[in-house]
């Protein structure tokens, strides 16, 4: 299947890694509404690998990816600092699981994605404005429940698969507490049946033992932002543990960024 690939590198300060941004078109003519767009924050993890070229979905949406390249450990950095907010200086602190990264970027990404997007929209007429979504797994996926609730327009549908809820608790329930809400969004939350939660970070490949589950918490989160927002729904994937599900609410979020925000 052929596809339009742009990419293109964002200046960056010079303690700041390099910011880069993709964007895959179908090759084929618009439709007269335009290509749906899915922001895809799992880049580095997602593109190409879980999202094959040839899988049908993609011949009908329009895909911007940010990504970092590098290590695993230089993307899990970078992540760290552009995914979580400040503290309530806005200043940066480290990680609570892994103290040698800084956190509190999310206010500056949020600025940079929005600017991207809306660039994008202004600059190809083959993407739909009305159907732009934002989709992200884990570290990512705590992002766009921080997105959700700072308006990131033209965003329409937030996509939140498997959230690091646990990340600096309970700082984004006293967000989403004090959050109005959003009621012209949809708001898709996805998690694994069988996903747990370890007080250490990963260690090599080795399997970790015991760990909390999360189900629980993720179904307290969907029923906190459903009465906020004018869409939602909550999409359990039965035998997916953390890992699984970026592959598979990938999948999901690309077909889901084709429905309608009232489908969604």
């Amino acid at each position: 299947m052929q596809r339009l690939e742009h990419l293109w590198s964002l200046p960056q300060a010079q303690d700041k890694p390099a910011l880069h941004f993709g964007l895959s078109l179908p090759a084929t003519p618009a439709p007269e509404k335009g290509w749906p767009l899915l922001c895809l924050l799992d880049g580095d993890w997602t593109w190409p690998i879980a999202l094959a070229s040839d899988h049908p979905a993609l011949s009908q949406c329009a895909v911007l990816y940010p990504y970092y390249g590098g290590t695993p450990a230089h993307i899990r950095l970078c992540r760290a600092w552009d995914y979580t907010p400040s503290n309530t200086q806005g200043q940066a602190w480290p990680d609570p699981r892994v103290p040698e990264w800084q956190c509190g970027g999310a206010d500056t990404f949020l600025a940079v994605l929005r600017a991207e997007l809306t660039t994008l929209t202004h600059t190809y007429p083959q993407l739909d404005r009305r159907r732009i979504s934002l989709f992200g797994h884990s570290y990512a996926g705590l992002f766009v429940l921080y997105a959700l609730m700072r308006d990131l327009a033209p965003v329409q549908h937030f996509i939140c698969a498997s959230p690091s809820l646990w990340w600096r608790a309970p700082y984004i329930w006293h967000q989403l507490d004090s959050w109005s809400g959003k009621s012209d969004s949809a708001f898709t939350l996805i998690a694994g049946c069988d996903e747990k939660w370890y007080p250490h970070a990963q260690q090599g490949s080795a399997p970790r033992q015991g760990g909390i589950a999360t189900l629980a918490l993720m179904q307290r989160l969907q029923s906190t932002v459903q009465p906020k927002v004018e869409h939602s729904r909550f999409i359990t994937l039965e035998q997916a543990g953390h890992g699984q599900v970026l592959a598979q609410a990938t999948l999901a979020a690309l077909a889901l960024a084709q429905k309608s925000l009232s489908d969604a």
